[in-house]
């Protein structure tokens, strides 16, 4: 078990149940276990998921490369940014 759950939490959480400590420290032994396993089996998924290649059209490709091309393209980048963010360059 990777997460481990504080001794001050076992015993507050028992006393509040009226359970004994050992049945709250299996209980979310368990509990986190299967968070882990769900967590786990979600990035899989994530990184199983293909996507397909973006395609360009001519005109897209064509624009794309004067923009990687530009003189001032480290600028249009930070004023891209500022735009999308609603946040401006000299905050």
């Amino acid at each position: 078990m990777q997460g481990q759950v504080p001794a001050s939490f076992i015993q507050a959480t028992a006393a509040e149940l009226f359970v004994e400590e050992a049945t709250v420290k299996r209980d979310l032994g368990r509990l986190l276990l299967k968070l882990e396993d769900l967590q786990r089996e979600q990035i899989e998924a994530a990184l199983r998921t293909e996507t397909a290649p973006v395609e360009l059209t001519l005109k897209e490709r064509q624009a794309a490369i004067q923009y990687l091309r530009s003189p001032q393209l480290t600028q249009r980048i930070l004023d891209d940014y500022a735009v999308r963010t609603g946040r401006r360059r000299d905050q």
